[in-house]
């Protein structure tokens, strides 16, 4: 039995439906017989604040625990999630987060009319409040950005305090100095971005349109 995954929204001529299925042998194949169970489609429901949530709680339970063979283990992979977030999300280049993935863009997944109208592959939850359609320019994940960001610039910190600890450096650790460098930027630029003045407080999102969504939410 195989079992295939298919992007198929990267192939060029994607339209947003499939209308016609088609099978095909490999060359030289007869008489085969093929069986259909059934087709899945699905939506990539990622969520993009999963990154800087577990570089936040592995630094809070190394704080609670001071379990040095812990950090150890992971600091790579902290680190990882980091430049993740910051090469991926676009964290270093907008100082804020910015989901690209297919059809997590902030729009709404239909417009309410009359007539309502449903916008297929839009409106896909990014985070833990996975009903609304957050995404776009995500104002939440980029508080758990900035917040992760001050996590491993004292990560990075205390490793240089305490070579004992024998957690080796290399290429792919962060200065922590320009950590807290950009964590202000990430700050200062967020809060102007996200703002609603009229409302006193954050919007949710940022849509690929450009439209602010505002849930009434005081993060």
């Amino acid at each position: 039995m195989r079992h295939s995954l298919l992007k198929m929204y990267t192939h060029p001529q994607w339209t947003g439906q499939i209308r016609t299925l088609r099978l095909s042998l490999a060359p030289g194949e007869s008489n085969v017989e093929i069986k259909i169970d059934s087709f899945f489609t699905v939506y990539d429901t990622r969520h993009a604040m999963d990154n800087p949530l577990f570089i936040l709680a592995s630094w809070n339970y190394f704080r609670w625990t001071g379990d040095v063979d812990f950090l150890r283990q992971n600091m790579p992979r902290l680190r990882k999630a980091l430049a993740f977030q910051r090469r991926e999300m676009g964290g270093a280049r907008l100082n804020f987060i910015r989901n690209p993935w297919n059809g997590h863009d902030g729009r709404p997944g239909f417009d309410p009319g009359p007539p309502k109208t449903f916008n297929n592959g839009h409106g896909i939850g990014d985070q833990y409040c996975d009903i609304l359609p957050f995404g776009g320019d995500a104002t939440e994940s980029t508080a758990q950005y900035y917040g992760s960001t001050i996590a491993l610039a004292e990560m990075e910190e205390a490793i240089r305090k305490h070579p004992d600890w024998k957690i080796p450096l290399g290429d792919a650790a962060f200065d922590p100095k320009a950590l807290r460098t950009h964590a202000a930027e990430v700050k200062r630029v967020a809060n102007r971005t996200f703002w609603n003045t009229d409302a006193g407080r954050f919007v949710a999102s940022i849509d690929a349109d450009g439209v602010p969504h505002d849930y009434g939410y005081t993060f």
